[in-house]
C-alpha cells in the first residue's frame, strides 16, 4: 500500500510539473492566456494514472474551423454546429493504442463559440477534455492525434506526457501524428 502511494504521489508531482511548465511557457506569450493563442499550432497535457487516461486540448478555434468569430453565414453556422457534433467523438481528435483497450469515460469541449447567446471577444479557442480507462494501460504505447493527421488547419501540436514510463515534451506534426509512450 505504501509503494502505491508513493507512486501515485510521484505522478501527481511529474504532472504538476509538466503543468507548470507548459503553463509558464504559455503565459510567456504576454496576453495572459492559459495557452498560446496561434493558428497552425495547440498544445496537448496527456496523463496515464492507473487505468485514466487524460488528455486535454488546447488552441484557437481556427486551427478546427476555418474562423474563429461568432459565425456570420449560414454556412460558418453549418460548419460549427458539425464541429460541435464531431467533439462528441473522442476519436476525431485522439485514438489510443487499441491494445489498450481503453473505453472514454467523459468528452467535454468548451468555446465561447459555443454559447453564441454571448458576445464573443476576440478570437475564440478550443479547450477540450478527454477522459478514458484503459482496461490493459500497460499496452498503451501510443496515441494517434486524429486532428492532425485529416489535414485540419493545425499543423503542429505541443504535447507534455506523464506516465508509469516517466514525462516528455514532444512536437507533433501533420507528418507525425503519434505520441509514441514506450
Amino acid at each position: 500500500m505504501r509503494v502505491l502511494a508513493k507512486s501515485s504521489c510521484l505522478g501527481r508531482l511529474l504532472l504538476a510539473a509538466v503543468s507548470l511548465t507548459v503553463s509558464s511557457l504559455a503565459l510567456a506569450d504576454g496576453h495572459g492566456h492559459s495557452h498560446p493563442h496561434a493558428h497552425g499550432q495547440a498544445n496537448a497535457e496527456v496523463s496515464l494514472q492507473g487505468k485514466v487516461l487524460k488528455v486535454e486540448i488546447r488552441g484557437a478555434m481556427d486551427n478546427f474551423l476555418s474562423f474563429e468569430h461568432a459565425p456570420k453565414t449560414d454556412a460558418q453556422h453549418a460548419q460549427l454546429t458539425a464541429l460541435q457534433d464531431q467533439l462528441k467523438d473522442a476519436a476525431w481528435l485522439v485514438v489510443p493504442a487499441a491494445q489498450a483497450q481503453c473505453k472514454v469515460t467523459s468528452v467535454k469541449a468548451e468555446s465561447a463559440l459555443f454559447d453564441l447567446s454571448k458576445p464573443v471577444k476576440g478570437h475564440a479557442d478550443l479547450d477540450v477534455d478527454i477522459a478514458f480507462e484503459c482496461a490493459n494501460p500497460s499496452a498503451l504505447t501510443s496515441l494517434r492525434f486524429s486532428s492532425l493527421d485529416k489535414g485540419r488547419r493545425m499543423k503542429k501540436l505541443m504535447v507534455a506526457y506523464v506516465g508509469p514510463s516517466g514525462q516528455k515534451a514532444v512536437t507533433l506534426t501533420q507528418a507525425k501524428p503519434v505520441l509514441e509512450l514506450k
